[in-house]
């Protein structure tokens, strides 16, 4: 079990793990949110390995000459490209380094997808300041500049001029030249030695739900063994934050069947085009005139998915995937009894460079349904390498309309002081 910036943490990763299977962990003390709480953990729930940067090859090489490992299971963004070498190195079940590559690469990823004839944005790399006006020239505006590499938001910024761009870019080359190599969103970014950039045409969502409390995206969760792909569940996404930060998203979408049918058909091209063939996947999908549109393909499950599909379903993400891991025989579909969100409603952007702390309102947590808060914002707004997310909540309830309430009753709950 490899941890790294993101992914659920020991705790929940050793309730649903070791009843299937002896786990060694590995792990960079620079992830560890609560180092003591959760080496006891690990070490309470099988072996605990430190490994220094650079060292994840070594160190499960020489355990795996000791104890032979069966399978190699990531949740971490910061972690796929490494699980994806050691599976390959240890002969072990994985997707290939090269599909993970291009899961974990936006350019290589977008010229796969246009090559297979897949219908996306057009897009540009940008390497340096004199690249920007080609890539102006080929993409047009409005676009959106993210970095080829990273996640939760991290330099990404809707741009709608030339004058935006450029100060982007400031703020892009700022920041990769800069890396330190202790933060989680540095070490996302850190692998790329000078600014390396991607320009896409912004895709224009059209509402495909009647209720405009609902966003233009959705996010497909799949599960694939031996290439054999199961979609898991789709989920509605709130209206986006600065046409690039996200609110949340509820499980599962209100959306009818044949539109869903319509969008797990794109997600299921993609996967393929891409060559996954085990582990979870989450595909983002823009909701346009001309139908869906691919936003991008992870190759892990959406960030919190773990939670909320289980207070719904009580489907364990986490075993899943260690079965295929393990080449296990999967259970069935999460079947939900009710609706589910993660809710991560945005700070202003006005208060970009501000120290904010955000507190709630202890009768939130009260209310029915409320399963848990967490990260409540403390420190500076740095839009640059996050989203500026206030906090997290976890909720359920029996309708579409009782998740909303929940949105309704967290945005006031939410308190901020500067």
């Amino acid at each position: 079990m490899i941890l790294g910036t993101g992914g659920p943490g020991p705790g929940l990763l050793a309730a649903s793990l070791t009843a299937l299977a002896r786990v060694t962990w590995l792990y960079d003390a620079r992830d560890l949110r609560d180092p003591a709480r959760e080496l006891a953990v690990m070490r309470s729930a099988g072996r605990a390995v430190e490994v220094r940067p650079g060292g994840h090859l070594a160190a499960a090489a020489a355990v795996h000459g000791v104890d032979r490992f069966d399978g190699v299971l990531t949740f971490a963004e910061s972690s796929l490209r490494i699980g994806a070498v050691i599976s390959e190195e240890l002969v072990l079940k994985s997707n290939s380094a090269a599909t993970v590559e291009h899961l974990t690469n936006k350019h290589l990823q977008r010229l796969a997808l246009a090559e297979a004839g897949l219908p996306g944005p057009r897009f540009q790399p940008v390497h340096s300041a004199e690249g920007i006006d080609q890539a102006l020239r080929r993409v047009g505006l409005p676009a959106v500049l993210k970095p080829i590499r990273g996640a939760g938001g991290a330099l990404t910024t809707l741009i709608s001029s030339a004058e935006e761009i450029r100060s982007a870019w400031a703020v892009a080359s700022s920041v990769l030249g800069g890396l330190d190599g202790e933060q989680g969103a540095h070490r996302l970014l850190a692998d790329t030695a000078t600014p390396h950039m991607l320009l896409e045409e912004l895709l224009v969502g059209r509402g495909w739900h009647e209720d405009t409390r609902y966003g233009d995206c959705v996010s497909v969760d799949s599960l694939t063994a031996d290439g054999m792909t199961e979609h898991l569940a789709v989920s509605d996404r709130l209206p986006l934050t600065s046409g690039v930060r996200e609110n949340g998203q509820i499980y599962p979408s209100v959306l009818p069947g044949e539109l869903l049918a319509e969008i797990t058909a794109m997600a299921e091209v993609g996967l393929r085009v891409l060559g996954v063939t085990d582990g979870m996947t989450q595909t983002k999908i823009k909701l346009t005139e001309a139908g869906p549109r691919i936003i991008e393909i992870n190759g892990r499950p959406a960030s919190g998915l773990w939670t909320t599909v289980r207070e719904a379903s009580g489907y364990d993400v986490i075993a899943e995937a260690a079965k295929v891991a393990l080449r296990l025989e999967t259970g069935a579909r999460p079947e939900f009894a009710g609706y589910t969100a993660m809710l991560t409603p945005c700070l202003d952007a006005g208060l970009a460079d501000r120290h904010v702390e955000v507190t709630l309102d202890g009768v939130f947590e009260q209310r029915p349904g409320v399963h848990g808060v967490r990260a409540l914002h403390s420190g500076t707004v740095d839009l640059s390498l996050d989203s500026g997310h206030a906090l997290a909540a976890w909720v359920s309830g029996p309708t579409p309309e009782s998740i909303h309430d929940h949105v309704s009753a967290l945005r006031q709950a939410i308190r901020i002081s500067m």
